[in-house]
């Protein structure tokens, strides 16, 4: 039961960091044809880079966090 829990949230959030990441691009592809390549603003640089992955960081804690908690949940029920 544990190691079927444990496959199903390792692949759940694989495929949410990949779809993050995707869209992270993507978002960074649109900016790039809007300023048809011109030398990106600090501005440009934050939204696109440090914005997404701060987000990403705070999305990794709360749910390693929350991972944690169930396992030790899991592991005392055993």
């Amino acid at each position: 039961m544990m190691g079927r829990f444990v496959r199903l949230v390792s692949l759940g959030f694989a495929v949410f960091s990949v779809i993050f990441w995707l869209t992270v691009d993507g978002i960074g592809q649109v900016r790039r044809q809007i300023t048809d390549g011109n030398e990106p603003s600090n501005w440009d640089i934050w939204l696109t880079s440090s914005v997404p992955a701060i987000i990403y960081a705070v999305i990794c804690v709360l749910v390693f966090h929350w991972f944690a908690r169930k396992i030790i949940k899991k592991i005392g029920q055993e």
